[in-house]
């Protein structure tokens, strides 16, 4: 069965000389498998063989990374609004949405977790940085209890991509739509080690991190080491 059902329709336009004819148009559906919006988000859980997921259409998926890609699970409200992002680590998946949650005063642009799932920050529109604890009360339920250990301020725009390490204590590099770069780094405070005030001649898009080196990707083209 294809991905969608097209049903044909006929409505009347006005032709290019004045006159009235038929006109074919499509009425799409979605299926339950299909997110019916621009896929926003995508996280991979290799251990599970899962993908996750999500989307503006405020839902969340996850599929087997099988040959047959088969969606296992859709939650259809995931949030209350478009949701921008899905991280993964330790059979636990987070997701951050335009409504707030992972609980921003603005839209949630981006999650990083450690490789070890220990650490986790979550940046937003307001221009700063949460950095996330999980309150383990040693029980064997699913719920998560989690409260925000620290607030990282210091960009002056949107923080639009992150990423989180923990090779010796937690570190944090962001990068924001006020064209800069900044590195975070705890050990018993978080203090801002690091900051590219012009980075980029345009908003400062995207960063990621491999072994102490450190990438960003911006509106004006550029990747820069």
């Amino acid at each position: 069965m294809p991905l969608d059902q097209r049903q044909q329709g006929q409505t009347d336009h006005v032709g290019a000389e004045g006159e009235k004819g038929p006109k074919q148009c499509e009425l799409i559906k979605n299926l339950w498998i299909q997110h019916a919006n621009a896929v926003s988000g995508l996280a991979i859980d290799g251990d599970r063989g899962e993908l996750y997921s999500t989307s503006w259409d405020k839902s969340f998926k996850t599929w087997k990374t099988s040959s047959d890609m088969a969606c296992i699970d859709s939650v259809g409200s995931a949030h209350s609004d478009a949701v921008n992002v899905v991280a993964s680590s330790g059979g636990i998946v987070y997701t951050g949405s335009a409504d707030g949650k992972i609980k921003h005063d603005s839209s949630v642009n981006a999650l990083g977790l450690t490789p070890d799932g220990a650490g986790l920050a979550s940046c937003g529109g307001g221009g700063v940085i949460l950095v996330w604890e999980r309150r383990d009360d040693g029980g064997d339920d699913e719920e998560m209890n989690f409260f925000v250990a620290c607030c990282l301020k210091g960009h002056k725009g949107a923080v639009l991509s992150l990423h989180a390490d923990a090779v010796s204590g937690l570190a944090i590099d962001a990068v924001s739509w006020d064209k800069s770069f900044k590195t975070w780094k705890t050990s018993s405070d978080m203090a801002c080690i690091d900051s590219v005030g012009s980075a980029h001649s345009d908003a400062v898009n995207v960063v990621a991190s491999s072994g102490g080196i450190v990438y960003t990707g911006s509106a004006d083209g550029k990747i820069k080491v």
